[in-house]
């Protein structure tokens, strides 16, 4: 199916027929159903962008730190950067260094 000039408009995607098939018509409800947020009328000003509550609603405070753009999994989260406390993009072992005990003591 080719609608070109609604997929790129469609915030929420197309809507979908009984069968679960798109159809060339932007899906408004979604919109209307996941709305979940109150308006906000915040004017700080956020080097790294405002907080946001477990629902994803935008909190009148500011970041503290960036949000991480870094794309690896670590098992026990990120190190901390000293000065600020913000994640930086190495893995903190730190977590398994200290519970690493040895059976054997090697003279």
């Amino acid at each position: 199916m080719a609608c070109p000039n609604l997929i790129d408009t469609c915030k929420n995607g197309l809507k979908k027929d009984a069968d679960g098939c798109s159809i060339c018509s932007c899906d408004d409800e979604q919109e209307k159903s996941d709305d979940k947020c109150s308006p906000l009328d915040c004017n700080l000003p956020c080097p790294y962008g405002l907080q946001v509550d477990e629902f994803g609603c935008k909190l009148c405070s500011c970041n503290r730190c960036p949000m991480a753009t870094c794309r690896m999994f670590c098992m026990y989260g990120f190190r901390k950067n000293e000065v600020d406390g913000c994640d930086i993009c190495e893995c903190d072992w730190t977590p398994v260094a200290e519970k690493i005990q040895c059976d054997e003591v090697i003279f």
